[in-house]
């Protein structure tokens, strides 16, 4: 009789993996923080150092709600994810409405509540991979079916990323998209519908580039970085984000003493602070960021895999898609990898509404890290994978 009885190894893992998980994103939060007081410099836009302050409130505000989230039992969750995706859309459409959306440098992605800012694209992606996990969970991970396998969660993602592409946000689109993906490329997809959804989405893209001279602009400034007709307009942040980057060297300049913070590099605090933590603490700290996040993958993969029932195996899988790579796209983005796409770096960018929800996913990833231990029996390794039926094409 064979022995199921899980090693010494994977059980101090499976129980340790959350407590590695939360410290790696505790350290990536105080990085962030540091940075952001950095930034604010006095000689510096004064705005900065209100940056800061507001991060740290929102820092405390998510630190508490992922505490509440972690408490929260993660059935509760899936069981009001229709509501959570009704909820979502209709904050998206409300980023249209005058009086109520907030529209900044031509995207309408906030709307004003009781005087802050907030941007629902943060909640809508929480939703969705809410929404897919207990769906996909419902008919216990089978995705092969088209039409109820495939074509209703595809519906629903539509639903939720057609607002968010008219206001216009492609990368939050893209980002919306991928995870789908993730969750059902897990959910054992046939290949055929993921690839042809790739098809269909390189297909929107080139429209969207070739009818909207904004995004064109955008992909020719990638095309050519050093370009004149863009090194001073489309590119510039690009180029003055690789000028930090190789600024630092191997050991930073110092902690405050970045150059290109002085107004030369926009949007430092939001998008592009990946840059001034390589100009001011060098390639080595950068090196850990990545490998920060790579842990991050590390730890939720495990935990989506030692879940105890299919749902929470699907939630697990799309929460650890949606942070790192939201942190790939980040980083691909300031180094020239790819477009600019306006997407903030998961726990270290300012922003209170990515924070708090980035915040909240890792809490309902600790809840079910916490339900794994308590699933664990002897003689079982915790370990619960969809079923998935014989590949057929």
């Amino acid at each position: 009789m064979l022995d199921n009885t899980p090693s010494p190894v994977i059980s101090l893992c499976q129980r340790q993996m959350g407590y590695v998980m939360l410290l790696t994103v505790m350290v990536l939060c105080g990085l962030g923080l540091v940075t952001l007081f950095s930034i604010a410099n006095p000689q510096n836009d004064p705005k900065m150092y209100a940056f800061a302050v507001q991060q740290a409130r929102f820092m405390a505000l998510g630190a508490v709600a992922c505490v509440i989230f972690a408490c929260i039992d993660y059935h509760v969750l899936l069981r009001y994810a229709p509501a959570a995706v009704l909820l979502a859309v209709l904050l998206l459409a409300l980023c249209f409405v005058p009086g109520i959306g907030k529209a900044t440098n031509g995207a309408s992605r906030w709307i004003n509540v009781v005087g802050f800012s907030f941007q629902p694209s943060e909640l809508a992606k929480i939703s969705l991979i809410l929404f897919l996990a207990a769906y996909m969970s419902s008919r216990n991970g089978n995705s092969r079916d088209f039409l109820r396998g495939f074509l209703v969660p595809s519906v629903v993602t539509g639903i939720i990323a057609l607002p968010i592409q008219k206001s216009p946000d492609l990368g939050t689109t893209l980002l919306v998209v991928l995870i789908f993906m993730s969750i059902m490329f897990a959910a054992g997809a046939r290949p055929v519908y993921l690839i042809s959804m790739v098809f269909v989405g390189m297909g929107y893209i080139l429209y969207s580039a070739v009818m909207i001279r904004n995004r064109w602009e955008r992909i020719l400034a990638f095309l050519n970085p050093e370009d004149e007709t863009f090194s001073l307009g489309r590119n510039y942040q690009v180029l003055q984000g690789l000028i930090a980057l190789g600024s630092g060297g191997m050991s930073g300049v110092g902690l405050g003493m970045s150059r290109q913070k002085m107004s030369y590099l926009p949007e430092c605090h939001t998008d592009f602070i990946f840059p001034i933590i390589g100009e001011e603490l060098g390639m080595f700290v950068t090196l850990g960021v990545v490998l920060a996040y790579f842990l991050f993958a590390i730890c939720g993969c495990w935990i989506a895999v030692h879940a105890p029932d299919n749902g929470g195996f699907f939630l697990g899988i799309g929460i650890t898609c949606l942070i790192t790579l939201q942190a790939m796209m980040n980083m691909f983005v300031v180094t020239n990898l790819m477009p600019n796409k306006g997407l903030p770096l998961p726990f270290i960018s300012y922003g209170g509404t990515s924070l708090l929800f980035s915040l909240i996913a890792v809490g309902i990833l600790f809840n079910l890290h916490r339900q794994g231990i308590a699933g664990e029996k002897p003689g079982n390794s915790g370990v619960v994978l969809p079923e998935r039926s014989s590949p057929r094409m």
